[in-house]
């Protein structure tokens, strides 16, 4: 009984790091409208929150297995709820982009720690996938119902997205508190790679930033060039802070895994395609269709329903098949689903085109989340699971602030401040073949993972 309470209270944390991924989507345009917001600006507040996250996940990851996941968690959680509220009374597009960065790096610490606690408790084997199984499905069922309380939040304020999460997360604080058995921590280091997250999330930062330079400026700008630089200059610092470091971020024994690479490189692709088709679905269907922000949340309901109604069976699924076919058959089916999407234009029905489309992202979304994080656990010692759990969510995080990023560059080179409906739709199409294209690369290499035999230890 205490062991369902304790992933319950985990399944919880999972829950609002997915609404506020999701929740946010549905009312960007009524935050670009209120706040007076460029196209580049608005990308912000979804990148600064998935590069933060994505930066400092793997200082999370370490901070958990050193100084106990409970702590962790508790502290963490407390700095999101503070930052959640900076959001919400935001007045200005900067003041609001530096709580959602700050919310991200809070949600760097929660994440890590709470898969650390549920891989602490379930032994591995079938308890621990089932576990797993439940702890991936709510994140994945939160990510989509999260759009469907972004459009009703949004019909009152947007401001209420952010103050939502506020009460949750000091819910999840009381029950930690109660439910969750203290650590029994390592002697804590003194040698943490700081320099490392900070070093890597500048790199981020800066690729990022000369991703989304506006498109009247040259390919070889001053601008464009600094921002190479920079981001070249902390990966380096970054590289040399982690071959140096007591305890670097990423242990030497698992960089040297080929099946956390594989792992890692199919949760970029997939988190980071599924981020963009969010942002750019979500100004398709509002700027270019004329949806409200409710009726946008509603089309995406069938989605949340399809990934909460196969939740229950993807354990199952990867019993009986193995974790590397599940795997396959998911990135496929979120590929097909942006495909079908590039049939939108400025007269597309919501059963014709739209419908197709959102059911087969909740069913990939079903069963490759759990997938990716059963695959890159499997045969990990338990000293390590919180920073491969860290690794795991920062690629996903990494690869939604990078490909959100390149697909609204992708669009701003096509659309302008007067565009019509047709040019808007041209922009975002472009768009979606970008985030395609990624889809497809995450494809391939779960292909590869499959044909080649990596990760025998997750079947």
């Amino acid at each position: 009984m205490r062991t369902a309470a304790t992933l319950g209270v985990l399944s919880m944390t999972v829950l609002f790091t997915a609404f506020d991924a999701a929740i946010v989507a549905i009312a960007l345009p009524t935050i670009q409208r209120d706040l007076h917001l460029t196209g580049t600006a608005l990308q912000w507040v979804v990148s600064g929150s998935a590069l933060g996250l994505g930066g400092f996940l793997l200082l999370g990851g370490r901070v958990a297995d050193l100084t106990g996941p409970r702590r962790s968690l508790l502290w963490s959680v407390a700095a999101y709820a503070t930052a959640s509220v900076a959001a919400g009374i935001a007045g200005a597009g900067w003041a609001l982009v530096s709580a959602r960065v700050l919310a991200g790096v809070s949600l760097a610490f929660v994440v890590p720690a709470g898969l650390s606690i549920v891989t602490a408790t379930y032994s591995e084997g079938a308890g621990r996938e089932r576990a797993l199984s439940v702890y991936s499905a709510v994140g994945a069922g939160g990510w989509m119902s999260g759009l469907l309380l972004g459009g009703l939040l949004t019909a009152v304020s947007w401001r209420l997205v952010f103050l939502i999460q506020a009460p949750l997360a000091l819910a999840v604080l009381v029950a930690t508190r109660w439910l969750v058995p203290r650590d029994a921590p390592d002697a804590p280091s003194d040698h943490l790679s700081a320099l490392g997250a900070v070093s890597g999330t500048a790199a981020l930062l800066a690729l990022v930033y000369t991703l989304t330079l506006g498109p009247s400026r040259p390919l070889w700008s001053g601008q464009r060039l600094t921002g190479l630089a920079v981001a070249g200059v902390a990966a380096a610092v970054f590289g040399w802070a982690e071959r140096r470091a007591t305890e670097p971020l990423v242990p030497r024994e698992v960089r040297r895994s080929p099946q956390l690479m594989y792992v890692n490189l199919t949760a970029l692709a997939y988190a980071g395609s599924y981020a963009g088709f969010l942002f750019i679905g979500t100004l398709y269907m509002q700027r270019v269709l004329g949806w409200s922000a409710l009726s946008t949340a509603l089309a995406f309901l069938p989605a949340a329903l399809t990934a909460t109604a196969l939740s229950r069976s993807t354990g199952s699924m990867i019993e009986r098949w193995g974790v590397r076919r599940v795997l396959v058959g998911g990135m496929a089916t979120v590929t097909v689903a942006y495909v079908l999407l590039l049939r939108m234009d400025v007269h597309s029905t919501f059963p014709g085109v739209v419908l197709p489309t959102v059911v087969l992202v909740g069913i990939g979304a079903a069963v490759t989340f759990p997938s990716i994080t059963i695959a890159g656990l499997a045969g990990v010692d338990r000293s390590r699971q919180g920073v491969v759990g860290g690794l795991l969510n920062s690629s996903e995080q990494i690869g939604a602030g990078v490909v959100v990023a390149a697909a609204s560059a992708t669009a701003a080179a096509r659309v302008g401040a007067g565009s019509t409906r047709s040019e808007l739709l041209d922009g975002y199409r472009a768009s979606l073949l970008v985030v395609g294209g990624v889809a497809a690369l995450g494809l391939l290499t779960t292909i590869v993972i499959m044909l080649s035999g990596t990760g025998r230890a997750a079947r």
